[in-house]
């Protein structure tokens, strides 16, 4: 009898291993893309020809918790916004119940410790200016914000500091470099800013004294208020994002001799060496119309996302359409001015780039049972390395165009506008969504300008799959 059950028991570890094994190839057969996304409204507000209104461009939209800031940019008929804050709630229904927060919230710019319960200390001082066109992101409970344009157009220089809204606070801070001998970065808009283990990284923009874009990157250590220059990008570029511990640039050939793009990288250690200063990698891709790829754009979203088990890719979605001038000559990309043509001026679309897997599970010992066989095929490490070894394409830097689905029209929210999709758009806030559900494949954009040159007021949801 023990005979039959240990046979019994053989068999079902053999059917049960072969069944798993199975499906594991199924899955290692797999393709990465394309990815899905759905779309949905979220709010929709109307331009009202004031300072503070809602309907913008050139603004930055950063996510802090379950929630969304919006500061800066431009209004009305070019005018520079309000330095006022509005913050959206994106998780209303679920914070109702735990405390009273509301869906929306437009906060005044007060100095830390005007609002009680907080001692500045030496992080006093003032309040930022309106501006535009300015680098920011989030550091643990703040968002930071360096550069822009003022109201007057002049690139702001405020000698390498860097402010923080304090979002517990609902107040402005300021960082300010403890060593005044030591080289910041110059004055900059458009530049670009990324959190990096409680420290900040920025790159590049326009300067005060040369329209030519930048190539440098900096380090920000928190802790000590140091700035660090890193190595400049191989070229400069507007297309710039932060993935895993590393910068990536997108990079278009302007010319039409050239129909090629290139991703540059580079990995940042978590603690800087001057003398050890990390190196920059390079890949490039075709950018014709008979490979898949994005054509050139800027005023785009570019963003990390993660579908899980090291899988991350680069988001390239919408933007603005060159001009012909900059196609044809070596001058820096310029956007294709809607009031100056009929052609469509601006995209529509979402493109992928597959980044490299990250890092396989180390085992302590050898694996000994099915469902640790099955558990070690899950990461996208191992999939790529068994691809790899049958000569199977991975994906690696391969470009796919996202899938649209059709929306829930039953679950659109009230105070929406009723569209189903943003439609083509450029210079809008974007970010994304880094706890909860769908946390890494979850991006929040607002406003930019449309295919009329009109600014937009509504907030959107995409969730990728």
């Amino acid at each position: 009898m023990a005979e039959v059950a240990g046979a019994a028991y053989l068999a079902f570890e053999a059917v049960e291993t072969t069944a798993q094994a199975g499906f594991a190839a199924y899955m290692v057969a797999q393709p990465t893309a394309p990815l899905k996304a759905t779309f949905s409204q979220v709010a929709s507000a109307p331009d009202d020809a004031t300072a503070a209104s809602l309907a913008r461009s050139n603004h930055s939209l950063t996510i802090v918790g379950h929630k969304a800031y919006i500061f800066g940019g431009e209004v009305g008929e070019d005018k520079v916004a309000s330095n006022d804050v509005h913050v959206i709630n994106l998780l209303p229904e679920e914070t109702a119940t735990e405390k009273a927060e509301s869906a929306y919230a437009l906060l005044p710019a007060l100095e830390i410790g005007s609002t009680g319960g907080e001692k500045p200390g030496d992080r006093a001082g003032g309040v930022p200016v309106g501006r535009t066109r300015h680098a920011a992101c989030g550091l643990n409970i703040c968002v930071a914000v360096f550069g822009g344009v003022d109201a007057d157009g002049r690139v702001i220089d405020e000698g390498g500091n860097i402010w923080l809204f304090n979002t517990a606070h609902s107040a402005w801070e300021v960082l300010k470099p403890k060593d005044a001998s030591r080289e910041v970065p110059e004055a900059r808009a458009d530049g670009k800013l990324f959190e990096h283990r409680n420290c900040l990284i920025l790159y590049g923009g326009h300067g005060k004294t040369d329209s030519a874009a930048l190539k440098d990157v900096w380090h920000f250590s928190y802790a000590d208020r140091i700035w660090t220059r890193l190595p400049d990008s191989p070229e400069p570029s507007l297309n710039a994002c932060f993935a895993d511990g590393t910068l990536h640039l997108l990079t278009y050939a302007t010319t039409t001799s050239s129909l090629s793009g290139a991703l540059h990288s580079l990995q940042i250690p978590p603690s800087i060496d001057p003398a050890v200063p990390p190196s920059w990698t390079g890949a490039t891709f075709p950018s014709n119309p008979l490979t898949p790829a994005p054509a050139p754009r800027i005023q785009a979203g570019l963003l990390p996302i993660t579908t899980g088990h090291g899988r991350f890719y680069l988001l390239n979605m919408f933007g603005s359409r060159l001009s012909s001038s900059a196609k044809s000559t070596s001058s820096e990309p310029a956007a294709l001015d809607p009031t100056t043509t009929d052609a469509p001026t601006q995209f529509p679309d979402l493109w992928t780039l597959q980044l490299p897997s990250g890092p396989a599970p180390v085992s302590s010992g050898s694996v000994t049972t099915a469902s640790k066989v099955f558990d070690a095929l899950r990461p996208a490490a191992i999939k790529d390395a068994i691809r790899g070894a049958v000569k199977a394409d991975t994906g690696t830097h391969g470009w796919a165009e996202v899938i649209v689905l059709p929306p829930d029209l039953t679950a659109m929210p009230s105070g929406t506008s009723g569209k189903v999709h943003p439609g083509p758009r450029a210079g809008f806030g974007c970010d994304v969504l880094k706890k909860g559900e769908g946390a890494g494949k979850t991006v929040v954009l607002w406003g930019g300008l449309n295919a009329k040159g009109e600014r937009e007021g509504d907030g959107w949801l995409v969730k990728l799959e």
